[in-house]
């Protein structure tokens, strides 16, 4: 019986030499590589650094090289610039009145009078038109315009050279009056 005991197999805990030699290695090598890649990070990083420390420079130097009185002239001149463009915001410009009306006049229709009041935006004109027809299709063109809120018209009266005689009153937008700055 006791040969029995001594020949039966012990089962090992111990790993095969092979496989703990592989894992060794595996893990020598991502040391490595680790320590490789902070080195290569921290290089990169410094140059990184060093570039934006040249820049700085750089800046730095470029403003030196600015003389104070031309900066001071920028920045009059800005000033002066922004001054100038609230003033214009506020102008009421009277002249884009003149270009629409130029734009959409029939050409067989003439007026003889005009009226403006910026409080109201309201331009009155008398005009005088070859026929009736005329006139009509002379409020058509003013009620199509979009810059026109609203077209009165009235007073028609015939001349003895068969023209028509007529009054007419426009209310405009108020985007009309102001004056366009180009960008």
């Amino acid at each position: 019986m006791v040969q029995l005991f001594s020949q039966t197999k012990t089962h090992s805990n111990e790993i095969p030499e092979t496989i703990g030699s592989f894992f060794l290695f595996i893990g020598i090598l991502l040391f490595f590589l680790t320590v490789a890649a902070y080195g290569g990070l921290a290089i990169l990083t410094k140059s990184q650094e060093n570039t934006a420390q040249t820049l700085k420079d750089e800046i730095a130097q470029k403003q030196a090289e600015i003389r104070p009185e031309f900066i001071t002239q920028i920045t009059t001149l800005e000033k002066r610039l922004k001054n100038m463009r609230e003033l214009l915001n506020g102008h009421t410009a009277v002249s884009n009145i003149f270009q629409m009306l130029e734009a959409d006049t029939h050409p067989r229709v003439q007026f003889n009078n005009f009226s403006f009041s910026a409080a109201g935006r309201r331009v009155d004109m008398d005009g005088l038109a070859a026929s009736y027809t005329v006139i009509a299709q002379q409020v058509s063109i003013f009620e199509q315009e979009p810059q026109i809120e609203r077209v009165e018209f009235g007073g028609l009266s015939a001349t003895k050279d068969n023209f028509i005689n007529f009054k007419i009153s426009l209310i405009i937008r108020p985007s009309l009056l102001k004056f366009q700055l180009i960008p």
